[in-house]
């Protein structure tokens, strides 16, 4: 008989008790069928994420020089930044050099 069709419910005599085998239905079947499907999908994909986050390796800096001259605090006007600094120095700021002469948040007038 085909796994998937009702079979007739047997009673099954065992230490002289009664058993009658519960009888699955088709819908049962497939439900446990998907089920076990979809653990397996979930566990592919799992260890699918965990292949793809090993292969990525932090990035290695060339010197401790890369790190120092990012700017933890940008500031957006003059008003904000701390003094005046020339191109090169670490508070030069290009967006608050108005003239483009190399010198951020200089006085005015000149």
């Amino acid at each position: 008989m085909s796994p998937w069709k009702k079979s007739p419910a047997e009673v099954i005599e065992f230490n002289s008790v009664r058993y009658r085998p519960k009888v699955r239905s088709y819908y049962d079947r497939v439900r446990s069928v998907l089920s076990l499907a979809f653990k397996l999908c979930v566990l592919a994909m799992a260890g699918i994420g965990l292949y793809i986050a090993s292969s990525f390796e932090p990035p290695e800096y060339s010197s401790a020089s890369s790190l120092i001259s990012r700017p933890s605090y940008v500031p957006r006007t003059c008003r904000t930044a701390q003094s005046s600094a020339h191109r090169g120095q670490p508070g030069y700021f290009a967006h608050l050099d108005r003239d483009k002469d190399g010198i951020s948040c200089e006085p005015w007038p000149r």
